[in-house]
């Protein structure tokens, strides 16, 4: 009977042990939010200073594409087997990636003479 009584306790402090764990070890943890569905490798949060690499695989090659992660143009890179490579390091808050695609095949339009 003691002997369940100590393994039950155990077990309880364990578990409470667990729980603080979880619950710390999210603080400092940030997510992307995203305006579109073709953003791919998005995790569910990310450290502050970690490396973010995130893809966009919907291409048209007659599109010009910006992301902007909040208000800031990114740079990025493309990839034949993914599409665009987004990198950047993640910031102490929630960030918003967002895109811009633009036709580059449609004719600019001027009703000046």
């Amino acid at each position: 009977m003691k002997n369940h009584i100590i393994l039950i306790m155990g077990l309880i402090i364990i578990f409470i042990i667990l729980i603080i764990f979880l619950i710390l070890g999210n603080k400092d943890k940030y997510k992307v939010n995203t305006d579109r569905e073709r953003f791919k490798n998005v995790k569910e949060s990310y450290k502050k200073g970690s490396k973010v690499k995130i893809y966009y695989d919907t291409i048209a090659t007659d599109t010009d594409y910006t992301f902007y992660l909040d208000d800031e143009v990114l740079g990025m890179k493309y990839d034949d087997k993914y599409g665009y490579v987004i990198e950047f390091t993640m910031p102490n808050h929630d960030v918003t990636l967002r895109v811009i695609a633009k036709n580059t095949m449609e004719k600019e339009f001027s009703n000046e003479e």
